[in-house]
């Protein structure tokens, strides 16, 4: 059988990303196009007749697909100015804790996992808001980034584009909790934190 051609996923997301695009409906829609192509490309690949020794080794692959979940990974900032691509904080180490879980268990470990490292990553995790309003004292970490972690997380696990949504507002959510409760215990020492941290990125 003759395999399929792959659809290009990444043109979308660099139509999304030009300066008359983002930040628009268009490029909403853009994102969730690619998203769906790369699910397109999944199901094809999984489609294709393998060697036996390749279907033995599937078999024991881990629940989320790395490979995948590179591709659908873009750049993105913290408020702090930290350059992020989700995918690097994800090793074998860590996929290996979401396998023999549901798949929804899986991805709520995985959300939990990631933000528990991005915390560990940036010292400056607890001056953030995952608020999706501007009207917080905290600094606000950008749509883009909860975008991203939501299409690493859906491409690696292979859930349906229909699912980003709801991905999104998991992350949104949980990370608010423990920015909330990570705060409680470091109250006195955050507002001149904060102050001095505005200060420095004002420069």
């Amino acid at each position: 059988m003759k395999s399929k051609k792959e659809f290009d996923w990444y043109q979308p997301l660099q139509l999304a990303s030009q300066p008359e695009v983002a930040f628009t409906p268009m490029a909403d829609a853009l994102k969730l196009c690619s998203l769906m192509l790369l699910q397109v490309n999944k199901i094809q690949k999984r489609n294709q007749p393998k060697p036996p020794e390749l279907v033995e080794e599937k078999k024991a692959a881990n629940v989320f697909d790395i490979n995948i979940a590179r591709q659908a990974d873009t750049e993105c900032y913290l408020p702090g100015g930290q350059k992020v691509f989700i995918t690097n904080f994800i090793g074998p180490s860590l996929i290996s804790k979401w396998v023999g879980k549901t798949i929804e268990n899986a991805l709520e470990s995985a959300i939990l996992d990631l933000i528990e490292v991005l915390r560990e990553k940036d010292h400056s995790w607890l001056l953030y808001s995952a608020a999706d309003s501007s009207r917080t004292k905290y600094l606000r970490i950008e749509d883009n980034f909860f975008e991203t972690f939501g299409r690493v997380l859906i491409a690696g696990f292979g859930l349906t584009a229909e699912s980003l949504s709801e991905t999104i507002a998991n992350i949104r959510t949980k990370i608010s909790s423990q920015i909330d409760r990570k705060r409680e215990k470091r109250n006195p020492d955050l507002k001149q934190n904060l102050e001095t941290f505005r200060n420095l990125l004002a420069k």
